[in-house]
This record gives C-alpha cells, sequence and structure tokens, in this order.
C-alpha cells in the first residue's frame, strides 16, 4: 500500500477505524442493556408491577424498549418475559397469595411487551439505515463530506490528546466538466467510480477517504507527518493517471496536502487545505504542500 512507509507506530490498522467509528456506538449498547434490567429490576423492587394494569404497562415498558433497542430482540424478549411474571413472582416471593385471575392479565402484559421487544430493533435498524445512507457517497460508495467531517474530528482530537501527526489530503480531477461535457454523464460518473476504487485499493485501512464534491476527494492520513504524506500524494497521482490511462481515460490530478501535529481545529485545518489547494492550481497537475500553520494571535 502506498502509505506504508510513512506509518509511526501503527499497530492494528483495521481496528484503528473501528475504534473511531463504533466504539462509542457499542459503550452506549452496553449501558442501554444494563439500564434496562436495572430499571426492570427497580420496578420490581418498588412493587409496582400488578397485571393488566396500565401504570405497570407504562413502568414496564420503558426498560424492555431499552433491552431491546440496545441489545437487539433476544434481550428484549426476555426482559418481556421477566416482566411479564414479575408480578406473580414478586407476590409468590413475599408468602402473598397467587390468585389465578391474574393469568391473563399477566398473558396481556407479556404480549404488549413482546411487541415492543420486537418493534424496536427494527426502528433501530431503520435509523442507522438512514445515518449511513446519509453518510455515504451514493455514486462512489465513499464517505461524503458530512462522514468525513465526523471521522476528523474524531482523529484529530486523538492527534491532539497523544500529539501524534495527522495529515489533510485534497485531490481534484482537473477540467472535469469538460470531461462531462465532451463524454456525457453515465462515461463521467464511472471514471469518478474508477478512481474512488483506485484510492481506496491504495490506502491503509485506517486511512480515511471521501468524495467531498463533484470531482474532488478528501483523504485523511492518521499517524502521517506532512513529508510522508506529500510522497503518499505523489505516488497516488502517478498510480492514478496511470490506471486511468490504460483504461482510456486521460487525466490531469491536482493535490494539497497539509500536515500537522498537536492540537488544531477540524476548521483550521480546511480552510489552510483550501488555501493550499488554490496554490496548487496556479499549476495544473502539481502537489502543493505545507505544514499547519497557526494563524497569529488577535491582541486587544
Amino acid at each position: 500500500m502506498l502509505s506504508e512507509s510513512t506509518q509511526t507506530g501503527m499497530s492494528g490498522t483495521a481496528a484503528v477505524l473501528r475504534r473511531l467509528l463504533y466504539s462509542r456506538e457499542r459503550t452506549a449498547r452496553v449501558w442501554g442493556v444494563m439500564a434496562g434490567f436495572v430499571m426492570l429490576a427497580l420496578v420490581t423492587a418498588a412493587g409496582i408491577v400488578e397485571p393488566g394494569s396500565g401504570a405497570t404497562g407504562v413502568a414496564l415498558v420503558v426498560p424492555v424498549a431499552l433491552l431491546a433497542w440496545f441489545g437487539g430482540s433476544w434481550p428484549g424478549r426476555a426482559g418481556a418475559a421477566l416482566a411479564g411474571v414479575a408480578g406473580p413472582l414478586a407476590t409468590a416471593v413475599s408468602g402473598g397469595p397467587v390468585d389465578g385471575s391474574a393469568v391473563p392479565g399477566v398473558l396481556l402484559t407479556i404480549a404488549v411487551l413482546l411487541l415492543v421487544a420486537e418493534t424496536a430493533p427494527v426502528l433501530r435498524f431503520d435509523s442507522q439505515s438512514y445515518r449511513e445512507h446519509a453518510q455515504t457517497d451514493p455514486l462512489t460508495n465513499l464517505g461524503n463530506r458530512r462522514f468525513f467531517r465526523e471521522v476528523a474530528l474524531v482523529e484529530l482530537n486523538r492527534s491532539k490528546r497523544y500529539s501524534r501527526p495527522v495529515s489533510l489530503l485534497y485531490m481534484d480531477i482537473d477540467g472535469f466538466d469538460r470531461i462531462r461535457h465532451e463524454r456525457g454523464h453515465e462515461e463521467s460518473d464511472l471514471l469518478l467510480v474508477r478512481i474512488a476504487s483506485v484510492i481506496s485499493g491504495a490506502l491503509r485501512t485506517s486511512d480515511v477517504v471521501s468524495r467531498i464534491s463533484g470531482a474532488e476527494f478528501a483523504i485523511l492520513l492518521p499517524e502521517t507527518e506532512g513529508g510522508g504524506a506529500r510522497v503518499v500524494a505523489e505516488k497516488l497521482r502517478d498510480l492514478l493517471i496511470t490506471e486511468m490511462a490504460d483504461a482510456g481515460h486521460e487525466i490531469r490530478l491536482t493535490t494539497a496536502v497539509v500536515g500537522t501535529t498537536g492540537p488544531v481545529s477540524l476548521e483550521a485545518l480546511l480552510r489552510q487545505a483550501d488555501q493550499t489547494m488554490l496554490v496548487a492550481r496556479r499549476d495544473t497537475g502539481s502537489v502543493a504542500y505545507r505544514d499547519y500553520q497557526h494563524p497569529p494571535l488577535q491582541l486587544m
């Protein structure tokens, strides 16, 4: 891969991106399931579980919904079953009489709670699917601008916390509007798909690539200093030009690289990348590089 030579202490690169994207969600799911069981225990201990009563329904729906939303169908079903028998079970444990007339209420409670347990995971899946679609470019299946910003924020925070290098690379296809006008939308779209595939295949698992505009791609290179990122950019540009030429497409690519170590805001980094791209466009097909420069302090 192009950027393997720029690694500085990378270990488990496949796990890096997964940690950035999913660690918070995994933590939320664990805490959600724990909260569901704790709430179920508290409702039972409070002695307000009365089969068939409206108050009981409201009190039990919340913990069962938490279990199903964060844990899935089986934890939800288990919670529904436990919630349904909690009232009679609590009565039996306390030594009170168990009335057979409570059975219909228990069954009704379990049925309603099972419905909640089956519905919550579907709603969660739909919400996750919507979020993924909102973060994905439908043409190339890369991340879009929104996805890139979210991941970049996490990576920049990690860079700040551990004083690790990170580099941002902008890459633009020169004259793409002319290509689209001459060859049509279908062929120009296929060109974008091929370029996205080559970029994705050439980078490390921990690198993040997104299509942020019509013919412009953004690449975040964690654990990569600016000089190494420039080498990656030049090799990637040459690889793309060669691969596209073999496929019958003559293209030129203009690239901007900004490298940084330490605290930097995402907005400031993107702003300097835009400025560097303006410099690169003065010489079409070039790679312009700069180390991140902190803006001067504004004195009162």
